[in-house]
C-alpha cells in the first residue's frame, strides 16, 4: 500500500491534469467555434463580393452586348445608306451618260445633215454656175454664127454689085465693040441682042446666087437660135434644184436625277450599365469567450485540496502502530 502522501500528490495530480485538459479543451472548443463563426462571416463576405460582382459583370456583359447590337443595325442601316447612295449615283450618271450619247448622236445628225444639205446646195450652185456659163457660150457660139452669116451675107452682097457692075461693064464693052465692027443691017441687032440676052442670063444667075446666099443666112440665123435654145435647153435641164433646209431634231428632253435618299439615323450607344449594387456585408460574428484562468487556477486548488483529502483519508485508514 502507497504511502498517504504519494497518494494525495497523485490524486493532486491527476485532479490538476484532468482540470487543465479540460480548460485546454473548452479553450480549443471555444477558439474552433470562433474561428469557424469568422470563416462563415468572410465566407459570407466573399460570396457576396462575388454575387456583387457577377451582377457588375452581368450588367456591363448585357451591356456590351446591347452597344454590340447597335453597333451592327448603325452598320446595316449604314451600309444600306451607301449601298442605296451608290446606286442612285450609278442611275443618275447612267442617265447623264445616255442624255449625253443621245445629244451626241442628235448633234451628230444635225450635222451631217447640215453638211449634205450644204454638200448638195453647192452642187446645185455649181450647176447653176455651169448653166449659166455654158448659156453665155451658147450665145456667143450665136452672135458669132450670126456675124458669120452676116458677114457671108455682106460678102454676097459685095460680090453681086461687083459681079453686076462687071457684067454691066462686059455688056457695054460687048455692045460697043459690036457697034463699033461697022457691020450693019439686021445682023448687028442679032449680035446686040445676043449680047442683051447674055447678060440677062447672067445677073439673074447673079441674083439667084444672092438669093441662095439670102436663104442660106436666114437658115444659119435660124439654126444658130434654135442651136442656143437647144444648148440653154440642156444647161437648164443640168440645173440641179436647190435642197431644202434641213430640220433640226428636236431638243433632247433634259434628265430627270434621282434624289439622294436621307442621311441614316443612327441608334446612340448606351453608357450605363443599369443600376448595381456592392456587396452587402453582414456584422462581423462575436468572439465566444474562452474559459476562465480563475476557473482554471480554482481547478487546480480544488485538486489539491482534493490530493490532500485523499492524501488524509489514506492517512487516517492506514493502521498506526500502538504505542507500548
Amino acid at each position: 500500500m502507497c504511502e498517504p502522501i504519494t497518494l494525495g500528490i497523485a490524486t493532486a495530480v491527476v485532479a490538476g491534469v484532468g482540470t487543465i485538459a479540460t480548460y485546454s479543451q473548452q479553450q480549443a472548443q471555444t477558439a474552433a467555434a470562433n474561428e469557424a463563426a469568422f470563416n462563415s462571416y468572410q465566407a459570407q463576405s466573399r460570396a457576396a463580393e462575388q454575387r456583387a460582382a457577377q451582377q457588375q459583370n452581368q450588367a456591363l456583359f448585357n451591356l456590351k452586348n446591347y452597344n454590340d447590337q447597335v453597333e451592327l443595325n448603325n452598320q446595316k442601316t449604314l451600309n444600306n445608306f451607301l449601298l442605296n447612295q451608290q446606286q442612285t449615283n450609278t442611275a443618275n450618271l447612267r442617265l447623264q451618260q445616255e442624255y449625253l450619247m443621245a445629244q451626241q448622236q442628235a448633234n451628230l445628225t444635225n450635222l451631217q445633215s447640215e453638211a449634205q444639205y450644204q454638200q448638195q446646195l453647192n452642187q446645185a450652185i455649181l450647176t447653176e454656175s455651169r448653166a449659166d456659163t455654158q448659156q453665155e457660150f451658147n450665145r456667143l457660139n450665136r452672135d458669132d454664127a450670126l456675124e458669120a452669116s452676116q458677114a457671108k451675107l455682106r460678102d454676097q452682097q459685095i460680090l453681086k454689085s461687083f459681079e453686076a457692075e462687071r457684067l454691066m461693064a462686059s455688056s457695054i464693052q460687048a455692045q460697043g465693040s459690036i457697034l463699033s465692027s461697022g457691020r450693019s443691017g439686021q445682023s448687028i441687032g442679032l449680035l446686040v441682042n445676043n449680047e442683051m440676052a447674055s447678060y440677062g442670063r447672067d445677073r439673074r444667075m447673079l441674083n439667084r446666087n444672092y438669093e441662095t446666099a439670102t436663104s442660106d443666112f436666114y437658115s444659119a440665123n435660124t439654126n444658130a437660135f434654135l442651136l442656143e435654145a437647144q444648148g440653154n435647153s440642156e444647161a437648164i435641164a443640168s440645173i440641179m434644184p436647190r435642197p431644202a433646209a434641213p430640220f433640226q431634231l428636236p431638243e433632247i428632253a433634259p434628265q430627270v436625277f434621282a434624289e439622294a435618299a436621307p442621311d441614316p439615323i443612327l441608334s446612340p450607344y448606351s453608357f450605363d450599365p443599369g443600376p448595381t449594387s456592392g456587396p452587402s456585408y453582414g456584422a462581423i460574428p462575436t468572439n465566444m469567450p474562452g474559459p476562465s484562468p480563475l476557473g482554471l487556477v480554482a481547478g487546480i486548488g480544488s485538486a489539491a485540496l482534493g490530493g490532500v483529502n485523499a492524501g488524509m483519508q489514506a492517512e487516517a485508514m492506514r493502521l498506526k502502530p500502538r504505542v507500548k
